[in-house]
């Protein structure tokens, strides 16, 4: 079965609040559903995605060093003594 394309113009017209009626090509279309029921109904993920390289440039030895309120923090670690004094 075949959806017509009147019938989708006016869902996309519906779903993304456009007052444009045009006729649009059924594989478009379709994709354009799939994606709004996709962000409807999608699986919320964690935000925690870890990348080493992102971490060392962030939290890393030199990065402290450059500023002075990282020398400061690495100084009280140092003091404290931490076996780690940033990411390494």
């Amino acid at each position: 079965m075949e959806i017509g394309k009147l019938h989708i113009t006016i869902f996309c017209n519906y779903m993304y609040n456009s007052s444009v009626v045009a006729e649009i090509d059924t594989q478009v279309a379709l994709s354009i559903i799939a994606t709004a029921v996709y962000r409807r109904y999608s699986v919320m993920i964690t935000t925690y995605r870890p990348h080493n390289r992102r971490r060392f440039r962030v939290h890393g030895f030199l990065k402290r060093m450059r500023t002075h309120g990282g020398q400061v923090l690495i100084r009280r670690r140092r003091s404290k003594g931490r076996k780690r004094i940033s990411v390494e």
